[in-house]
């Protein structure tokens, strides 16, 4: 690892992976010097020194809940793969615990989740220590500080930002805080941060894992996703984070083949004879430079490469307008969903004080909610949720019309060209400088092709630009995925 922070003297623990921690447990390292050892750097060089900023808070019991998992280790009771590895959650992931559950703004500082999210009740049965929450963009939105949280800085160019609202999951796992952390993906949240920082993070086929106790603004097309330094570590978080949960519907579905170890499709030789299309894009100069490299690697491993491959999705403007809105209340409905079913003594409960207080402005970095309240104002949203039954019916066949018309238009590029996979730089620009807006800066990347299509997107390190400016790399399949292309 190339990052600023690899000058600590410990033992190589802000390097190590999954597997590493793991059988260092299991030879009789502790959870709780592996939990002090990431507190340490985190105080050292995310609150100080190269104040990475990636880590919004830690969980106040984590060394009490690693004190535990190494009693039940020396009992010879171990719950899984995870059994005291910390991880960190991003902020809009529920945990039922001390620590808040805020998707960056202030306005829900003091929220206690009543419950845990799936993913994380997940991730404490097989184990995993949730050693903290991670900074992210207000709301999953923009490129303002957040209004709790701020900017974080990029781990490899200290004048540089990170892209995505994952962006504090990225940047600490690249900085050593935590070998893998957890993040959500609706337009490239996931992919265009792990891109940035060098680590690998994959947004899976939708329904694999479930979306259920997150903070979300874009609920038809968000996803919950892994963010590793390495394809093994994310085969092994995959397994432990997929499955049916009956809170999102989304998830029973018998095409989703959700497995329990991904580790068994992991293959060195997976690329020979593979029919790889290569999809180049509006690249910047310095990336697709490093992007040419990464391509004749693959064919160096076997691939045969077929070029100059065009994913066109439809313009939301060609989309049927009732079909947009009908997914916009969907939006709206999961949102004042989630907010009634929040702790009785949280802060906010209803979409209703969410408008109030931010037409107020009482935080000069509060954002609207992803624009959910111009939405709210357009779709009359009130009568569907007023009669759930009848929308949610309604719902369910524009969002099918709607993803199905986007992913024929990608699998009819996959069949015309007889593809295993699709690759292409996960970003067309380095990582900006720390004060430039991204969004004026044109298309950042071909996120919207796995968001819309629902097929799976895996993201790894592609090689530096000039500068040690990271790039990464995206492969995409049809669904279902396995991360054996990689």
């Amino acid at each position: 690892m190339r990052a600023l922070l690899n000058n600590s003297p410990q033992l190589a623990i802000e390097q190590a992976s999954l597997s590493e921690l793991r059988h260092a447990l299991q030879d009789g390292l502790t959870a709780r010097v592996i939990v002090e050892i990431y507190l340490d750097r985190i105080a050292s060089f995310d609150r100080r020194g190269a104040f990475i900023n990636s880590v919004l808070e830690t969980n106040p019991d984590a060394l009490r809940i690693a004190d535990a998992l190494d009693q039940e280790r020396r009992r010879g009771h171990i719950r899984g793969p995870l059994h005291g590895i910390p991880i960190l959650i991003k902020d809009n992931i529920d945990t039922n615990d001390r620590l808040n559950t805020t998707a960056g703004s202030q306005l829900f500082f003091g929220n206690r989740a009543a419950s845990d999210a799936t993913v994380v009740a997940r991730l404490r049965d097989a184990g995993a220590i949730i050693l903290g929450k991670t900074v992210m963009n207000e709301f999953c939105v923009g490129d303002a500080p957040a209004s709790r949280g701020g900017m974080v800085r990029h781990p490899y160019a200290p004048d540089r930002a990170v892209a995505g609202s994952s962006m504090g999951s990225a940047a600490a796992v690249a900085s050593g805080f935590a070998a893998a952390a957890i993040g959500t993906d609706s337009r490239g949240s996931l992919r265009y941060p792990a891109a940035d920082c060098s680590i690998v993070s994959l947004r899976p086929t939708m329904g694999l894992i479930s979306r259920s106790g997150i903070i979300s603004v874009d609920y038809t097309i968000d996803t919950v996703g892994p963010m590793t330094r390495a394809v093994t570590d994310t085969a092994i978080l995959l397994g432990e984070l997929v499955g049916f949960d009956p809170r999102d519907p989304l998830t029973d579905s018998p095409s989703r083949h959700a497995h329990t170890d991904y580790t068994r499709f992991l293959n060195p030789h997976a690329l020979a004879n593979k029919r790889i299309g290569v999809f180049r894009g509006a690249v910047q100069e310095s990336v697709g430079k490093v992007f040419d490299e990464a391509i004749r690697v693959l064919e160096r491993l076997g691939a045969h490469l077929v070029n100059d491959v065009q994913i066109d999705l439809l313009p939301e403007g060609e989309n049927d307008i009732s079909v947009r809105q009908l997914i916009e209340a969907m939006d709206l409905v999961y949102v004042e969903t989630y907010l009634k079913n929040l702790h009785p003594e949280s802060p906010i409960r209803s979409l209703d004080e969410v408008e109030y207080l931010v037409r107020n402005r009482p935080y000069p970095t509060l954002v609207d909610l992803g624009g959910l309240l111009q939405r709210r104002a357009v779709t009359s949203w009130k009568r569907y949720a007023d009669n759930f039954e009848t929308f949610l019916q309604h719902y369910e066949r524009a969002r099918a019309a709607f993803f199905e018309k986007q992913r024929l238009i990608v699998e009819q590029e996959f069949s015309r060209g007889d593809l295993d996979a699709i690759v292409f730089p996960t970003k067309f620009v380095e990582a900006r400088p720390m004060l430039v807006n991204f969004e004026t800066e044109g298309v950042l990347g071909p996120c919207e092709i796995a968001s819309y299509a629902g097929f799976p997107e895996l993201t790894v390190p592609a090689g530096y630009c000039p500068g040690e400016i990271p790039v990464g790399i995206s492969f995409l399949q049809r669904q279902p995925m396995s991360v054996k292309s990689a």
